[in-house]
């Protein structure tokens, strides 16, 4: 059997110039398919008893995940690991305190973070870290323990499982902050970002009205079919003050919005902070610039916290960071997708013998993505 892998960048040999190739955030590394191994797993072991061992059967990127690519930029091309952060598998063998779980059983990650309320005590059996369950989410086995796993409804797909944990857990948390209900109207910035399509079925699923922010025209339609009533086309380009006027106009036209959800903080929050409505909530989950490079395609303008600061104080908001979600935001995330009130959006499905790198491109470059990339193993079992 075979897994996803990304080599070291550097000291190129024969070898590695005949491996695909991608480059994400300006560095090129090779990629492909290696060897992989079962691990050894026990379940009578007293260190795998809570423990589940899981063979995947397809994987997904986040935009967290360019960070891993970077870091291989700096390393030799004999060096390989698997990346990613979402996956969908299927339980291969459970040790023997687990109960929630069985063989056969489809299982997604539950990345579950309050806080990282464990970090500074010894775990508890039973217990495990809090947040990301692996950033190796392409290794074809994982052992993980079974608090980090979750069932996957029999009516999804596996393309679509392997999309949706840690995109659905993060807004269900988010639109929890921001307060959303039937009645009030949520601005979604960066909207066709993976989180941001997550976002707006989750605030329509409490009856909130959805309105968004994007650069790319091409999307308009296709999130008009996800239930986004209005939707404000941007240009990178513009000067902060034709910035400011073209949003003021779009929120007056929609009536003023209650939240402002935002997956790229450091493009969006001093700008949120003058046009969200009195009284309104902030909710952001990451940003833009994770590296040098990033920060300059994104061309952010310098944050500056005295304005933001004055704007929110002034305009009594409440600025709220947001990391992942809860087990109660994947089980709510869960539940309106099994009833038919939460879609995930998948572009396009790779699998086993398509070109590894035009995955990769296709999940971190095409500017025509709509929805999540995903691999699928064609020799799953």
């Amino acid at each position: 059997m075979q897994h996803v892998v990304i080599y070291g960048a550097q000291q190129p040999t024969i070898a590695s110039a005949r491996r695909d190739h991608v480059t994400v955030d300006g560095v090129r590394v090779g990629c492909g398919l290696a060897p992989a191994r079962r691990p050894a797993f026990d379940p009578h072991d007293a260190a795998q008893r809570t423990q589940v061992l899981v063979e995947v059967l397809g994987f997904s990127c986040n935009y967290r995940d360019k960070a891993f690519f970077v870091v291989m930029g700096s390393l030799p091309s004999s060096r390989c690991t698997p990346v990613g952060s979402e996956f969908v598998g299927r339980v291969v063998a459970v040790g023997d305190a687990v109960e929630a779980l069985a063989v056969g059983d489809r299982v997604m990650p539950d990345q579950h973070y309050a806080g990282n309320t464990a970090a500074r005590r010894p775990l508890a059996a039973g217990e495990a870290r809090e947040g990301v369950a692996t950033n190796q989410s392409s290794r074809r086995w994982i052992v993980l323990p079974a608090i980090k796993l979750r069932r996957v409804p029999d009516a999804m797909s596996t393309a679509t499982a392997a999309t949706f944990g840690l995109n659905a857990q993060t807004a269900y948390a988010m639109v929890r902050k921001a307060e959303l209900s039937a009645g009030k109207t949520a601005l979604i910035f960066g909207a066709s970002s993976n989180t941001s399509l997550f976002l707006a079925g989750a605030a329509r699923a409490v009856g909130a009205r959805v309105v968004a922010a994007t650069t790319r025209e091409s999307a308009v339609p296709k999130l008009r079919a996800l239930g986004v009533s209005d939707v404000l086309v941007t240009d990178r380009h513009w000067g902060g003050a034709a910035r400011r006027e073209a949003f003021e106009a779009f929120v007056g036209a929609v009536g003023g919005v209650d939240a402002a959800l935002d997956p790229f903080y450091d493009l969006h929050i001093a700008l949120a902070t003058e046009v969200l409505s009195p009284g309104g909530r902030y909710v952001t989950c990451g940003l833009a610039g994770q590296n040098e490079y990033s920060a300059a395609q994104a061309a952010a303008e310098p944050l500056d916290a005295h304005r933001i600061l004055r704007a929110a104080m002034f305009r009594n908001l409440s600025l709220i960071g947001n990391c992942i979600g809860t087990h109660d935001d994947l089980t709510r995330a869960l539940n309106d997708y099994r009833n038919g009130q939460l879609s995930a959006v998948v572009d396009r499905v790779y699998q086993g013998g398509d070109s590894v790198g035009d995955f990769f491109d296709r999940t971190f470059n095409a500017p025509d993505r709509f929805g999540k990339v995903v691999y699928l193993y064609g020799d799953a079992h």
